[in-house]
């Protein structure tokens, strides 16, 4: 299974019971086989093979930063995107990872990862988990989510780490070393916080707090990724009373 490790800052260490939702940044980074070539030295030794081509990225703008093993890459829609690649979206826009494996995740603005799947350095991103696979586990320093079939919003900024269910169930789990037992959350739940302490699973709207998702989809051209609401059942009419009918006459 592909794994996603998050970095989180360490003021969140120190505060009790904290969950997914809310207090920290995550960076997920997914540890998949690297599939690199040799590394002979010898003359007429074949170089090494670069790694495998891991998804497709497509953002709204061109104000984005896309950096491979160090070097900045001139970003063109839908370009072929390797593990350790690392992407920053500007302030207004968001964008889109395709995984060769069918998952997908959305970037929203001011954030940056890192794939392999992913680890998020800052900001937020929405999981559609097809099957397990690429992006279907994420880590941070304080605790991994591992999902199937399913929609989840992860967030993480210097206070810690955020997980929001809209689809599906989502195992909760501390990293090595912390000081609490998996949890798994299911719709409209979340939770915020780090290796040693969580708080909740409280309630929320889940679709709610992923609508950026389909207004990101809507400006890249794109089908609606959340499930429309239910909508209630058509009031009927009450029906008419039946007419009375005449009284017949009594006869003494």
């Amino acid at each position: 299974m592909a794994r996603v490790e998050c970095a989180t800052s360490s003021w969140l260490r120190h505060v009790p019971a904290l969950g997914f939702l809310g207090w920290t940044l995550l960076g997920c980074e997914t540890v998949t086989s690297p599939g690199v070539g040799g590394s002979g030295s010898g003359p007429g030794t074949p170089p090494p093979a670069p790694p495998a081509i891991v998804a497709h990225l497509t953002a709204t703008t061109e104000d984005l930063q896309v950096t491979r093993s160090g070097q900045s890459l001139t970003y063109a829609p839908g370009m072929p995107s390797r593990k350790g690649d690392r992407i920053r979206t500007g302030s207004a826009t968001v964008a889109t990872i395709d995984f060769t494996d069918g998952n997908t995740v959305y970037m929203n603005n001011n954030t940056s990862v890192e794939l392999g799947s992913i680890r998020v350095f800052l900001g937020e991103i929405f999981n559609a988990i097809v099957h397990v696979g690429a992006a279907s586990e994420a880590y941070t320093n304080d605790l991994s989510a591992a999902a199937e079939g399913t929609k989840f919003l992860m967030r993480t900024d210097p206070r810690g780490t955020t997980v929001i269910v809209i689809e599906g169930r989502v195992r909760c789990t501390p990293t090595s070393g912390g000081a609490w037992h998996p949890i798994t959350l299911t719709p409209n739940q979340q939770i915020s916080g780090t290796a040693r302490a969580y708080a909740g699973p409280t309630p929320v709207d889940g679709r709610r707090a992923a609508l950026w998702v389909d207004q990101a989809a809507r400006r890249l051209k794109r089908a609606p990724v959340l499930t429309p609401a239910p909508s209630a059942p058509p009031q009927s009419a009450p029906s008419a009373p039946p007419p009375s009918r005449p009284q017949q006459p009594t006869i003494k």
